[in-house]
């Protein structure tokens, strides 16, 4: 009986670890990790500041409307060109309340007109509910509106 139960733990687990491969199947887009397992949705949303100091723009929508439980578990931030220091906060939200948000700060000056994005993974995934909406929003400490590149990195079904 033992090595009869030995078997079908690691076949539930061999399965398991095919289910995980599936959904975690990542690629690289300029430098952004999106995920390809779903479909539909925008990988990459521009959300602007509002062009008050300090004070935030319009919710983006990131995905409307998940198919299933999703689990966004980072973000990755690309800067506009600025040729000075930019304070700047992202908040991740569920249904435009939000539940995450990250504050940077960053210097952008170069010559090629390239700055690599901020990437920030979360020590305990976000859980939005099936059917739920994520949206970003952004927000900087200059007195005119800059858009920023947002990618999430969520997967769903785990």
């Amino acid at each position: 009986m033992g090595r009869t139960f030995s078997r079908v733990i690691v076949q539930e687990i061999e399965d398991k670890i095919d289910e995980i491969s599936e959904v975690q199947t990542s690629t690289t887009d300029g430098g952004t990790i999106v995920s390809d397992v779903i479909t539909g949705v925008p990988k990459i949303v521009t959300p602007a500041s509002s062009g008050t100091a300090n004070t935030f723009g319009s919710w983006a929508a990131y995905d409307a409307s998940t198919s299933a439980i999703s689990y966004v578990c980072g973000v990755t931030i690309g800067m506009p060109a600025r040729g000075k220091t930019i304070d700047a906060q992202v908040d991740i939200g569920v249904s435009e309340s939000a539940i995450v948000s990250i504050p940077f700060n960053y210097f952008y000056k170069s010559d090629v007109g390239y700055l690599p994005p901020v990437i920030v993974t979360f020590p305990i995934p976000i859980k939005v509910a099936a059917s739920g909406a994520i949206a970003v929003r952004v927000s900087d400490n200059e007195a005119n509106a800059n858009t920023y590149r947002v990618g999430l990195i969520y997967y769903q079904n785990l």
